[in-house]
């Protein structure tokens, strides 16, 4: 199956990003190749920068297990390794875009505000809507957006949207070829690219398909955090008290326009317990949005959606009417494993991936790793009986192995910093009932979170990682064992994969 995850601005890259760890854990369809494209105008965004340094990560662990574990398994594609923009480096405004007439200037002032020092009463006055730097996003106007796309996306232009296109129709011929838009639709540059990608999709590639081989997904996130003051006084930008009114109009546009019409599926994700985001900012590297649970609650939408028979998650036979999923929780407050949104039988092998790859990245960057380095350099390896069988004994551990180990481990730091945030949600008397992160993280002096080191990790603290779940306890003596029994893969696997197959299994 061919799968396609176009991520359009900085909510949509969070959401690609915890999409990336659920295929880490092996919860995408098998075997998958998914493409991701992240869209942006905004390409210095924090929270997109730590996407594609997840997606970076985890290719640099594809494929060291060759199928025989669920971990790393699928085959990730980044279409581009920066954010396309429909802005360019010489046309950051809107001025500059249209290049208008003067017939053309009135009407733009008509529709959108002008810098205007003589009404404003200032020497130099903070730009208006028209002569906005567009480079650090939209700010929550998707009226500007919706100019900027219409004006500078086309498939036969756009690179690499014809490159895109060209691909899908290949891959159709003899395969199920799914595409997945999401982004926030309560904010600029989700609100109006996620639709005009879209339209173009559906023109391009749906129309002449008949629906098949080929289905487009919609995941549009609805308002779920807010935020502060971003210190910048007299400038536009984005207002979260006018979430809710944005989001009323964006699916009022939806509606009237047809757009509900073409896509196969629909997953609506909010939530009414706004998180307080922690550093406001209005772009650029300063735009780091913590992640956050709702982005996991999108990840599992996506997945259902890849796994779904061809015309099943689109409603009848393929019909250019959809399924709309609703994701909600039992109680207001509280988050727990049996709220993720998921179907009844897939929901529970979803569940013990991700615990097994949380399990897994504990054990790994606490005890297995430090055990790896400390012999690889010290010797003594009669205390680790596992290191013997998997690394030792007709195997090759060298230079280029203990590569592969940083970035297996690496990729698991990544992972631990994203699951600290999910379980600590900035929403007072809010309680996410999933990991206890106690386990691998500690409070700053200023209360945001941070890795623990290994000197402060409790060796008996993994027993209690999973709140709920008592029934898979599991202790680093009890993995240890394990994998000291675990037998090596046949064939066996090279260098430092052969010991973390058998630790990953273990766990």
């Amino acid at each position: 199956m061919s799968c396609y995850l176009i991520a359009v601005g900085g909510t949509g890259a969070k959401i690609a990003e915890a999409t990336l760890h659920l295929a880490a854990a092996g919860i995408l369809p098998s075997p998958c190749e998914l493409s991701v494209l992240f869209v942006d105008t905004d390409e210095g965004n924090g929270s997109l920068g730590r996407a594609i340094r997840v997606a970076q990560r985890y290719l640099d662990c594809y494929g060291l297990f060759n199928g025989t574990i669920s971990l790393f398994n699928a085959n990730v594609n980044l279409v581009l390794r920066v954010p396309w923009s429909p802005i360019g480096k010489d046309t950051k405004t809107l001025r500059s875009i249209f290049a208008p007439t003067q017939v053309e200037e009135d009407v733009m002032r008509c529709l959108f505000t002008d810098t205007d020092p003589s009404v404003l009463g200032q020497p130099d006055p903070p730009p208006g809507e028209i002569e906005l730097d567009l480079t650090e996003g939209f700010r929550a106007r998707a009226a500007i957006g919706s100019a900027v796309w219409a004006h500078t996306l086309n498939w036969a232009q756009s690179r690499p949207f014809e490159q895109l296109a060209r691909e899908m129709r290949d891959k159709r011929q003899n395969h199920n070829v799914k595409v997945m838009l999401t982004g926030s639709i309560f904010g600029g540059t989700g609100a109006s690219g996620v639709p005009t990608i879209a339209r173009l999709l559906h023109e391009e590639i749906g129309k002449d398909t008949g629906g098949k081989n080929f289905e487009i997904g919609l995941l549009p996130a609805l308002p779920y955090f807010t935020y502060g003051d971003v210190g910048r006084p007299g400038e536009i930008t984005a207002d979260p008290s006018a979430f809710l009114a944005n989001t009323k109009q964006a699916l009022d546009y939806y509606e009237k326009r047809d757009y509900l019409k073409f896509f196969k599926a629909i997953y609506l994700i909010g939530d009414e317990c706004s998180a307080q985001m922690r550093k406001p900012a209005v772009g650029r590297g300063d735009q780091t949005n913590e992640p956050h649970y709702t982005e996991l609650m999108a990840a599992l939408g996506i997945a259902h959606f890849y796994h779904a028979a061809p015309g099943e998650a689109g409603g009848d036979g393929g019909k250019p009417t959809g399924h709309l999923y609703l994701s909600s929780r039992e109680n207001k407050f509280k988050l727990t494993w049996n709220d993720l949104p998921m179907d009844e039988g897939l929901h529970i092998a979803f569940e013990k991936k991700l615990r097994q790859l949380a399990r897994f990245a504990v054990a790994l960057r606490y005890c297995f790793e430090p055990t790896i380095t400390s012999v690889y350099k010290d010797g003594a390896a009669h205390r680790a009986p596992w290191y013997i069988d998997f690394l030792k004994r007709k195997n090759k551990f060298d230079e280029d192995q203990n590569r592969n180990l940083e970035s297996v481990k690496l990729y698991c730091e990544s992972f631990l910093e994203w699951l600290m945030d999910i379980t600590k949600p900035n929403t007072q008397g809010f309680e996410t009932r999933l990991f206890d992160r106690t386990v691998f993280c500690r409070e700053k002096d200023d209360r945001r979170l941070r890795l623990a080191s290994a000197d402060e990790f409790r060796l008996a603290g993994l027993e209690n990682l999973f709140v709920d779940r008592q029934e898979e306890r599991a202790s680093l003596d009890d993995i240890w064992a394990k994998a000291c029994d675990t037998k090596p893969p046949h064939p066996p696997l090279d260098g430092v994969a052969r010991a973390l197959q058998a630790i990953y299994s273990s766990c």
